[in-house]
């Protein structure tokens, strides 16, 4: 783990200075969460010197960690409390999970890719070992440990927002859905109430589409 003395917690402060602040995260625990959790440890390790730029980090496989202002603002909008029970869906390494982490004590993580799910296992074990890690479809969510009070997809939706009807399944009711709604060139950060997929858009935002929330490829004649 990385040192609090070290040049990438300098970078790590920065990050938060420069990209987080700006972008109107005011939500103080948010931004004492994106202190406290070295982006760098959830990064491969040829990218750990760019944690703190102001890019998502490819984790290979259409995989990424997104970019700090996104991840942050997704954070600040989805307004955690510590009693209520989340669901990040495309976790990937942890990282949006270790985040979250901070913010409630109730957090499972789903991941579709079982090496991406062993390694943020490993990962949130020291820094929040009460996040539930499971490996499954992330379009089927986890039942088991819901209803949810929030449902945050770390990444984007190509598909219709249909295809998000059994996750808004599994919120509790008042529960919240919050995921980036890709459409043309730039995608959109949506807030959902249970029931209103369409919700309201809230910022511009870039991400990957996660699995099985691409879209389609039509056919070829």
């Amino acid at each position: 783990m990385s040192s609090s003395s070290s040049p990438l917690a300098a970078a790590r402060q920065a990050m938060v200075d420069r990209q987080v602040r700006p972008a109107d995260v005011t939500r103080r625990g948010v931004i004492a969460a994106m202190l406290e959790v070295p982006r760098e440890d959830f990064a491969p390790e040829s990218l750990r010197a760019a944690a703190y730029s102001d890019s998502p980090l490819p984790l290979g496989g259409g995989r990424q960690i997104l970019e700090p202002r996104v991840q942050a603002k997704l954070l600040d909008l989805a307004e955690l409390e510590p009693e209520e029970k989340i669901l990040i869906v495309g976790a990937g390494t942890g990282y949006g999970a270790a985040l979250a982490g901070k913010l409630s004590r109730h957090v499972t993580a789903l991941e579709s890719d079982p090496a991406l799910a062993e390694k943020a296992r490993a990962l949130l074990e020291p820094l929040a070992p009460h996040v539930r890690v499971v490996v499954g479809d992330l379009t089927a969510g986890a039942p088991d440990s819901g209803p949810y009070d929030v449902i945050l997809l770390e990444g984007g939706v190509e598909t219709a927002l249909e295809s998000l009807e059994t996750l808004d399944s599994q919120l509790a009711p008042g529960g919240r859905l919050i995921f980036v709604s890709l459409e043309g060139p730039m995608g959109r950060a949506r807030l959902a109430a249970k029931g209103d997929l369409r919700g309201r858009v809230a910022f511009d935002a870039a991400a990957t589409a996660l699995p099985g929330f691409e879209r389609k490829p039509g056919f070829v004649f």
